[in-house]
């Protein structure tokens, strides 16, 4: 900042610090005369504080001040600033044509294509900066260029160096589509080294177990179940398994366990995998296959039954009924058959 101005509108301004900046022209504090409520102004380290009778000029052409750089301005100072007003008045202005005459040589020294600023170095050899907006942006420049080299360097650095931080690298984690897109297929990934078991040898259900830890917080596990597979992050670490057929998402059932965290998700066989329809209305579908019923004729077996109708109100699905008791939740269910509706068989 060369110049104080555009703070006429800051009306609530109470403090200004304008410390380490390039304020030569001491006649630009008179425009704070509109900031009516500025109780303190410093200008440490600017141009300005170089001039003879700075410290009076500023007190009285701004009497509102109570502090400036910090200091108290006591009202001493502000007599003594009024009285000797004509002679400040003299080294302000003899001091602002100086620094105007010293803007002019500069503006044309860089239009003639001369360095105003060379560079100077001190007994060892290291380069001293001056205080100017200049060499400020010079220093700005070097060190930009020193870190662009430093990098530079680092790239180019041994074989061995960036093979080791290619190893050491933690490799970003492929999402199921950019998996597909790469290999072609899903693969089957276990990065927590977790228990698990994938049972799919049931006809109507698919059944997953994992052994997360008992410890382990529910919140700190995300499962995504897809038809064709599912993904379980287990903090931040990965388990992914490829479902031999496809299931039923929505039907989904899952389970902690209170006492041992055990995870265990069943989910349905989609129908269109089998390409048969259940009717679980109907008794024989109940009843294990090749049951018998004593002193009667052995009813149909339990096979599935092909339907074109509308699947029954009770779902095209039923989930397992025999769950551990370990499991927070526990389902049952009981048939009863009238005596009525069964049939005889034919002699």
């Amino acid at each position: 900042i060369k110049v104080i101005e555009g703070l006429e509108g800051c009306e609530s301004l109470t403090k200004l610090d304008l410390t380490l900046n390039f304020i030569s022209d001491i006649d630009s504090v008179v425009s704070l005369r509109a900031n009516v409520h500025l109780e303190s102004l410093h200008l440490v380290g600017d141009g300005c504080t170089s001039v003879a009778g700075y410290r009076s000029y500023v007190a009285h052409m701004l009497p509102q001040l109570l502090t400036l750089d910090g200091d108290e301005i006591l009202k001493s100072e502000r007599i003594s600033a009024r009285q000797e007003e004509p002679v400040i008045m003299d080294k302000v202005v003899e001091a602002a044509i100086v620094e105007r005459e010293k803007e002019r040589i500069k503006e044309e020294m860089i239009g003639r294509g001369i360095d105003p600023f060379p560079a100077k170095f001190n007994e060892k050899g290291e380069r001293v900066y001056g205080h100017t907006p200049e060499e400020r942006i010079q220093i700005l420049r070097e060190d930009e260029e020193q870190r662009k080299r430093q990098e530079k360097a680092t790239k180019d650095a041994s074989t061995f160096s960036n093979l080791t931080s290619e190893l050491n690298a933690k490799p970003v984690r492929l999402s199921a589509e950019e998996e597909m897109a790469k290999y072609g297929r899903l693969l089957l990934r276990n990065e927590g080294k977790v228990n698990f078991r994938l049972d799919e040898d049931e006809q109507k259900v698919t059944i997953l177990t994992v052994e997360p830890g008992k410890y382990i917080s529910t919140s700190a596990i995300n499962i995504d179940l897809q038809p064709t597979y599912v993904r379980i992050i287990i903090k931040d670490k990965l388990l992914q398994l490829v479902f031999t057929r496809d299931v039923c998402v929505e039907k989904v059932k899952v389970e902690r366990s209170s006492t041992t965290g055990q995870l265990k998700l069943t989910v349905p066989v989609s129908l269109a995998t089998n390409g048969t329809k259940y009717d679980f209305d109907s008794p024989a579908a109940e009843e294990p296959e090749g049951s018998k019923t004593e002193g009667k004729a052995a009813p149909n077996t339990a096979q599935p039954t092909k339907k074109a109708a509308a699947p029954s109100s009770s779902g095209d699905i039923l989930l397992p009924t025999s769950i551990p008791k370990t499991f927070l939740k526990e389902t049952s269910t009981t048939r009863t058959t009238n005596s009525s509706e069964e049939a005889t068989a034919p002699t």
